[in-house]
């Protein structure tokens, strides 16, 4: 630098290489902290949902054996298909029973659906009019599973175009036939805003 003598030229250009090095170990350090914090997130925020979902899919199940177990107090006796091709419990006719499906739903807080093989013979799901979806059919998946396949399904299904949380358990006749099904679920949205306020409470 002009009026320095060559010693002080050199002090000066080793204060800005030191400089220098410090600002770029500092950026480094700055760049790994948000990075990590970063992976720290997204690692809360995976584990957030997968207890929120182990939470939220044993309860659904546990508000599907109830509603069976419900309706086996309620209307003791066999399910069955009726000479009318009406879904029938012991001497009870389900099929279009609003007022079981809306008492169950109350209980569990949870859309609720009775089928007679892959349709909807009494629902708490509205279809595009506004009206109970009665006489819509399950998804593939679905029936492929609990239908067909006469097990119990827990996970996300496709619900009218809707994404809900769901289970689904076999309804069998005396002869264990599989007839129907019933169907507990919470919309996906009310799945995410269940989310966010665990996600609230573990900060």
């Amino acid at each position: 630098m002009p009026g320095l003598s060559p010693a002080e030229n050199r002090l000066v250009g080793k204060s800005k290489w030191h400089l220098g090095l410090k600002f770029r170990f500092l950026l480094l350090f700055l760049s790994v902290l948000i990075a990590s914090i970063g992976i720290l997130t997204l690692f809360v925020e995976t584990s957030l949902r997968r207890v929120l979902q182990t939470m939220e899919f044993a309860e659904l199940e546990s508000h599907v054996r109830f509603s069976q177990a419900y309706m086996d107090a309620l209307y003791p006796g066999p399910w069955q298909i009726d000479e009318d091709d009406r879904l029938v419990k012991g001497k009870h006719v389900v099929s279009g029973d609003q007022k079981l499906v809306t008492d169950i739903a109350q209980f569990t807080k949870t859309a609720v659906t009775i089928f007679k093989g892959p349709t909807r013979v009494a629902t708490t799901v509205l279809g595009a009019d506004g009206k109970p979806a009665i006489g819509t059919k399950a998804s593939q998946k679905v029936i492929d599973h609990t239908l067909l396949g006469a097990k119990v399904y827990t996970g996300p299904a496709d619900v009218l175009g809707t994404r809900y949380e769901s289970s689904y358990f076999p309804l069998q006749d005396a002869s264990g036939a599989v007839i129907g099904m019933v169907f507990v679920g919470i919309n996906h949205e009310t799945y995410n805003l269940d989310l966010q306020k665990l996600r609230l409470h573990a900060t």
